[in-house]
């Protein structure tokens, strides 16, 4: 009898590891079963008004769509500035750019949804994350130090990345120009730190590439996940 090979999680983004890092098993069955999860109208609210916002900045819509309002005068600075919209970036095991369809290469994939690539007075690059709903107490640096990665490696002229969130339904920025000065570090990375940034995130992501269990990790976000038995899966938790 053929010995069936070990299944491991091979290449990662940040939304993969924070799957995993909440439950290993969701990370199975999504990344590695390839099981489909269903999607919901909050999910895919979000993606419309990420496709408005891009459409508006590269001016194929013309008028700022209703959804982003509150960002009038940030959208408009962002078209002035001639901003990238849904940027690609993938990066090989050396960190080196590769394209996000390079699926022998690519190990980790970032998708930027606003890049204001860095200038010859203004030696900065400047990334936009968008977040639809409700302002979330949440712990965004590890997200924005991946993004201040991202953005130094595509932009080799950068000497810093600056990082921001923008809740397009509060009209709250946290970040390097946060609108209410709560946060702590502003999110802005150097070309010095890069190094150690990516030394931190290659032993985030170790352990979840090197797993062969995937043990479940019950907890509240059980009651939304797709894959218990209540939901015609194999998860017993949820």
């Amino acid at each position: 009898m053929p010995i069936k090979p070990v299944q491991r999680i091979t290449s990662w983004s940040f939304s993969r590891w924070s799957t995993w890092k909440e439950c290993p098993l969701r990370a199975k069955y999504k990344f590695i079963d390839k099981l489909k999860e269903p999607g919901s109208a909050a999910m895919q609210r979000g993606s419309d008004i990420h496709e408005l916002a891009a459409s508006y900045v590269i001016g194929t819509v013309a008028k700022l769509p209703e959804e982003l309002k509150l960002f009038k005068k940030e959208f408009s600075q962002l078209k002035k500035e001639k901003a990238l919209a849904e940027m690609d970036a993938a990066f090989t095991l050396n960190w080196d750019s590769c394209e996000s369809t390079d699926w022998d290469n690519a190990w980790v994939r970032v998708k930027l949804d606003s890049v204001t690539p860095p200038t010859k007075k203004e030696k900065v690059v400047h990334i936009i994350d968008y977040k639809t709903g409700r302002v979330k107490d949440e712990d965004y640096h590890p997200q924005m130090e991946l993004y201040g990665i991202a953005g130094l490696l595509k932009f080799p002229q950068a000497e810093t990345a600056e990082t921001d969130l923008w809740f397009l339904d509060a009209g709250v920025i946290r970040g390097a120009h946060d609108s209410e000065k709560k946060s702590k570090t502003g999110y802005v990375f150097t070309r010095k730190q890069l190094p150690a940034l990516i030394e931190k995130w290659e032993e985030r992501v170790r352990p979840m590439l090197t797993a062969t269990a995937f043990p479940p990790n019950p907890g509240s976000y059980c009651k939304w996940c797709a894959f218990g038995k209540s939901k015609g899966g194999g998860c017993k938790f949820g």
